[in-house]
C-alpha cells in the first residue's frame, strides 16, 4: 500500500549523506561518520609540513571529525599511503 509505505524520497530525506569538512564538523554529530583519504599528503596535508604547529592543528582536525561519530567510523587510506596519525592513534597495529 502507498500510502502506509514511505517513497524514497522520504526515506532519503530521514538518511541524508552530508559532505562536510573536518573544519565545518566541528559542534555535530552523526550516526556515521566516513573520513576519507586518511594518507600522508592529505591528512596531514603536505601544506601543514611546514611548522609542528600546523602538523598539530591536523591532528586535532582529524580527531574532531572521528569524534562525530556516534556509532560508526570508518577511516580509508589509499594503499599503503597510511597516514602517520592513524598509526599513533591505532598504536602502529595493522588493520583493514
Amino acid at each position: 500500500n502507498s500510502s502506509t509505505s514511505p517513497s524514497n524520497e522520504d526515506a532519503g530525506r530521514r538518511n541524508p549523506v552530508i559532505i562536510g569538512t573536518l573544519h565545518s564538523s566541528k559542534g555535530k554529530e552523526f550516526d556515521t561518520v566516513v573520513i576519507a583519504g586518511c594518507c600522508e599528503g592529505l591528512i596531514p596535508h603536505f601544506f601543514s609540513q611546514e611548522s609542528i604547529e600546523s602538523i598539530e592543528e591536523e591532528r586535532r582536525l582529524l580527531y574532531v571529525g572521528m569524534t562525530r561519530a556516534k556509532d560508526e567510523l570508518c577511516l580509508s587510506t589509499i594503499g599503503r599511503m597510511r597516514s602517520g596519525f592513524l598509526d599513533a592513534i591505532f598504536d602502529a597495529q595493522p588493520f583493514y
